[in-house]
């Protein structure tokens, strides 16, 4: 939604086709609009939105949605109704019924519904569909559109742009309509955090669409590789003015950004690259440097990433922040003498840094050292007794110690604090799991899962729970969603094996094992 409307000078009404969980118009009524029009054909899908009130902000309460029953096309078609913005983001187009609305007609009637100055926005996707159909979508798209413009945001949703006046203007706008009165919140809180991000996600329009369609069939009534295709687009074709110029000048501050919106989007190996392109340009950046690694680990790039952090490292003697993170790198990969020693190199840095305490702890926490991590804790509890992190490694002591309750008690204190810290509500599973307290344990497991999506053991964690637990089939799914985040995780191969085997599916457990 928050595209369309940037776009737009003025909008007033808007047009939204699929309602779906009601983020999008919950985002579209972020603007200063004065009427949503939702165009939902399933009475079902209403009802079920209610369950998602509190991430689409009620929108269908909101005094200017009005709930229109009935197929968007149809309406469009059939009504005399116009919009600034029209919306249209129906179910897949292999769905029954669904393909209409990527039909060459149904684009007519939108263009027919616009007011002047007028813009269309048409969700497509990458994913689990052929090169030929995207390219027919979009020379379809074209069809009726000649200067539509595509967008690649994520690694799986595409946004093709309409208009019936010229876009290459309205992109100069963008620093300006960006100022809307809550729009530059509702878009931080999803990650993008200045107009480079956005616009960055530009990847053609024009004739640049027409030579990526070529001779793509036009659908009528009558009739992974997506994504780095299309953003190959941008390196191949020129870009207008107001992305090139951006895009040209962006600093280290403006790829770590757009790789921080990337990890939102979960496209974690485009993250990399960004994150990494950050780094390079500026390795004094911790927040880029944590991102770095964060997207290194759940994209398969952890090795290449040490040996640059490595190499970093030798040259900026200085850098504590470099330090902490190589730390972290090492630990991930398990090799924990090295990460001992860039935190401990960190600390003679900056022996008052409480980050440099945390990393240590957090090294011998997950070591299971008691011996090494009490003294640090009691670092902490003398320097900085009522800090997160201090309460926190407070809990993890507790609980190496078998003091369950003592570190349940200092856990709830921290995620009271901090509701998204994954590290907290996930220790806190573990102490309610030993406490015998198993519906405790599970909400707290599956905040960490919510909390940290791409951290492989908090889904392993859940797993076991399950699985002590003979949920067998919420254990296997929690074991999968583990291995499809790190497929050398053996404590998730180890688990699902486990888990099949309860189930019945002996060979396929077997297999598992064996490395099948």
């Amino acid at each position: 939604a928050h595209l369309p409307l940037l776009l737009h000078p003025d909008p007033q009404d808007v047009g939204v086709i699929g309602l779906g969980s009601g983020i999008t118009l919950g985002a579209a009524l972020q603007h200063p609009i004065r009427l949503a029009e939702m165009l939902e054909i399933s009475p079902q899908v209403v009802e079920a939105s209610a369950y998602f009130e509190t991430e689409n902000n009620s929108a269908l309460d909101d005094p200017r949605t009005r709930l229109i029953l009935a197929d968007g096309r149809s309406h469009l078609m059939l009504s005399s109704r116009s919009y600034d913005v029209i919306i249209s983001e129906p179910s897949n187009p292999w769905m029954a019924g669904v393909a209409t609305l990527f039909t060459q007609e149904f684009f007519q009637a939108a263009r027919g519904r616009l007011n002047p100055g007028g813009i269309l926005c048409q969700w497509a996707h990458t994913y689990g569909i052929s090169d030929e159909d995207l390219r027919s979508i979009v020379g379809t798209f074209l069809s009726v559109f000649p200067d539509g413009a595509m967008w690649l945001v994520g690694e799986g949703d595409v946004l093709l742009i309409g208009s019936v006046s010229p876009l290459e203007p309205r992109l100069r706008e963008l620093a300006t309509t960006w100022e809307r009165p809550g729009v530059r919140g509702a878009l931080e809180a999803v990650g993008v955090r200045d107009v480079f991000s956005l616009l960055s996600l530009f990847a053609g329009s024009g004739a640049t669409l027409q030579h990526y369609s070529g001779e793509a069939r036009v659908q009528t009534d009558d009739l992974n590789e997506n994504a780095e295709t299309i953003e190959a687009l941008a390196s191949q074709f020129s870009l207008p003015a107001a992305v090139q110029v951006v895009v040209e000048t962006a600093g280290g501050r403006e790829w770590r950004n757009r790789g921080l919106m990337q990890m939102s989007a979960s496209a974690y190996g485009r993250a990399y690259e960004d994150l990494l392109r950050a780094v390079r340009m500026d390795p004094s950046d911790p927040e880029a440097l944590e991102g770095f690694v964060q997207a290194a680990r759940v994209s398969g790039h952890g090795q290449d990433a040490t040996q640059l952090l490595e190499q970093l490292a030798s040259a900026n003697l200085e850098n504590v922040s470099l330090r902490l993170e190589l730390s972290r790198l090492l630990a991930l990969e398990e090799r924990f003498d090295g990460a001992i020693v860039a935190a401990r190199e960190a600390m003679s840095l900056e022996p008052s840094n409480p980050t440099t305490w945390e990393q240590l702890a957090t090294l011998f926490g997950d070591l299971g050292d008691v011996t090494s991590l009490a003294p640090v804790v009691r670092l902490m509890e003398r320097e900085d007794p009522e800090g997160s992190e201090t309460l926190y490694h407070g809990a993890a002591l507790r609980f190496l110690q078998q003091q369950f309750t003592d570190a349940a008690v200092l856990g709830e204190q921290v995620v009271a604090r901090d509701p998204e810290n994954g590290r907290a509500h996930n220790l806190l599973g573990a102490a309610y799991a030993s406490l015998g307290q198993v519906d405790r344990a599970r909400r707290s497991f599956r905040a960490a899962v919510n909390a940290v999506p791409w951290d492989p053991v908090m889904y392993v964690n859940l797993g076991l729970l399950e699985l002590q637990t003979a949920n067998l089939s919420s254990a296997v799914q929690h074991f999968a969603e583990a291995l499809a985040l790190d497929p050398s995780s053996a404590d998730a191969l180890t688990g699902l094996a486990d888990a099949l085997e309860l189930q019945g599916q002996t060979e396929r457990a077997e297999s598992l094992r064996a490395g099948g």
